[in-house]
């Protein structure tokens, strides 16, 4: 079987390379249908969000202090969005169909606050308690903020009508995109020492979701011919990173090794498929798990420093959240996995839909609980 797939990926022009073999960690559910790991801090602890039997909505946390931290005062639910070494975690609250950015430190909850407005949302948090979020102003305008020693700072770059950040360093910058004046969105980055800078696409709309201590940003472009790409923004430029032969992929995760995760579609655009970038090549990782089972690994969402990936995906039909863990040792040649290597942006196709109306908060809300573009 091996050589079979070797033979395969060579008729298919694809790289074979080496790569981490996994273990799956199945977090389970909060009873009900979906359950997603949205982050992992470097100690292995998971924060994330599920739904239970009747369909709420809840937060929780793996590690210390695990389990189900929705306020009691949310009495619309809650999720966690990013957790740091601390294992503080940003997240959001739903309190009277509104949403309130919120952190919870040991497991007690604290609201945030805004910008004068009716919505609020923490998405990533530092070492440092630093958190990334968006808040809406009182003309119901959504603004990227960082939440910091209590103070509310806009982000948001000149001149633009909506934008959220996602990702926060440990310097404190922090990654995101804005909505522009022609109704696209520009992927950006803010540090104290520059401001707000808009990022190069590769020729459409572009989604900035992640940022590491290297500055290096991971999320996804558009190109000129439609068609969308997970992409790496360092000091030398956008990259494309490619898919897994679909049309489509998105990043959303980095660690300060560079290594990526996310998800794209396969052949046919018919199903996704998480995948890890390491080394200058994308790996779906449903192929790359030693335990893998009844599993279908779905979207891959965080990577810490050790390589630990969380991340949602299928098991008997059910929405479970995961964690996979590398193995000491990586595949040896002779069981080396078929991967993709970088295509020149537009040489796939798949048209985009959605992310047109962000800046309405009733979409913003169904579109970061379910983290699924």
């Amino acid at each position: 079987m091996k050589l079979l797939a070797l033979i395969a990926a060579a008729a298919a022009g694809v790289i074979v390379s080496a790569a981490p073999v996994y273990t799956i960690i199945d977090m389970g559910t909060m009873g009900g249908s979906q359950t997603t790991g949205a982050a992992i801090n470097q100690f292995g602890q998971v924060t994330g969000y599920g739904v239970d039997a009747q369909g709420n909505l809840h937060a929780f946390t793996s590690g210390s202090g695990a389990g189900d931290i929705t306020p009691a005062w949310a009495n619309g639910g809650a999720a966690g969005y990013g957790i740091n070494a601390s294992g503080q975690v940003a997240g959001v609250s739903y309190v009277n169909g509104k949403a309130v950015a919120t952190s919870w430190n040991n497991g007690t909850a604290q609201a945030l606050g805004g910008l004068g407005g009716s919505d609020s949302y923490a998405m990533a948090i530092n070492s440092s308690g630093q958190i990334a979020g968006m808040a809406s102003t009182s003309n119901g305008q959504g603004h990227a903020v960082i939440y910091s020693n209590g103070q509310v700072q806009d982000v948001s770059p000149a001149g633009t009508s909506w934008s959220s950040a996602y990702g926060i360093n440990s310097s404190g910058s922090v990654a995101g995109y804005a909505m522009n004046s022609t109704g696209g969105f520009n992927a950006f980055v803010y540090s104290a020492a520059t401001g707000s800078t808009i990022l190069t696409s590769l020729g459409g709309s572009s989604y900035a979701f992640a940022i590491n201590n290297g500055g290096q940003v991971a999320g996804a472009s558009i190109s000129s011919t439609g068609y969308s790409h997970a992409v790496v923004w360092s000091g030398s430029g956008v990259t494309d990173l490619g898919t897994l032969g679909g049309g489509a992929s998105f990043a959303y995760g980095i660690n300060d090794s560079g290594s990526v995760v996310g998800y794209s579609m396969l052949a046919g655009n018919n199903s996704n498929h998480a995948f890890v970038y390491i080394g200058g090549a994308m790996f779906d990782l449903n192929l790359l798990v030693s335990n893998l089972g009844g599993w279908q690994l779905t979207n891959a969402y965080a990577i810490n420093e050790s390589g630990q990936i969380v991340g949602t995906g299928t098991l008997n039909g059910v929405e479970h959240a995961f964690v996979l863990t590398p193995q000491t040792a990586p595949l040896a040649a002779e069981a080396a996995l078929p991967v993709h290597a970088n295509p020149e942006p537009g040489t796939v196709a798949l048209f985009i839909t959605g992310l047109a109306a962000l800046f309405s908060g009733r979409y913003l809300r169904n579109r970061l609980a379910s983290r699924v573009d």
